[in-house]
């Protein structure tokens, strides 16, 4: 019988191949597992409860392995977001000060105030930041802790 794929794993009530049965039923009959092929869809509930990344699966012939991840704005996940390095920048400013205004980000990043202004507000669409205060020289841009795929702040 072939193995599941990591797709076929991320689906609600897929069929259960257990690598080693023995240990399978020993966690059944410990009762820390509930039902056969729930553990995967669970997993994903549970970090997306907790706003935390969803798990990474891999799965080959001889091994499984899932990573969960205590943050959604590692380097990797926001390069591969299509960020710049200013950006990313950013974010690291915000997550060590708490939040960057729009002359903060100018004076670290040397852009004009209108770059500034269209990268922040990039970075309010894709959901990563949140606007905070009244506008101008007042905003502040903070991190959004909820991290949702839908743009949290309206930019303006």
């Amino acid at each position: 019988m072939r193995g599941m794929t990591v797709d076929e794993l991320r689906q609600e009530g897929h069929r259960s191949l257990p690598r080693n049965t023995l240990l399978a039923q020993v966690f059944y009959y410990g009762e820390l597992l509930e039902k056969w092929g729930t553990g995967t869809s669970r997993m994903i509930s549970l970090c997306q409860n907790h706003g935390i990344p969803e798990p990474e699966f891999s799965a080959h012939p001889d091994w499984f392995s899932v990573t969960f991840a205590k943050d959604f704005y590692t380097d990797e996940r926001l390069h591969a977001m299509g960020l710049s390095d200013r950006q990313v920048q950013a974010v690291h400013y915000v997550r060590e000060q708490g939040a960057i205004t729009n002359k903060g980000y100018r004076e670290n990043s040397k852009v004009s105030t209108s770059l500034a202004l269209r990268e922040l507000n990039d970075l309010c669409t894709r959901g990563i930041f949140m606007k905070r205060g009244k506008t101008g020289r007042n905003t502040e841009y903070i991190l959004n802790k909820a991290r949702s795929d839908e743009p949290s702040t309206n930019p303006s």
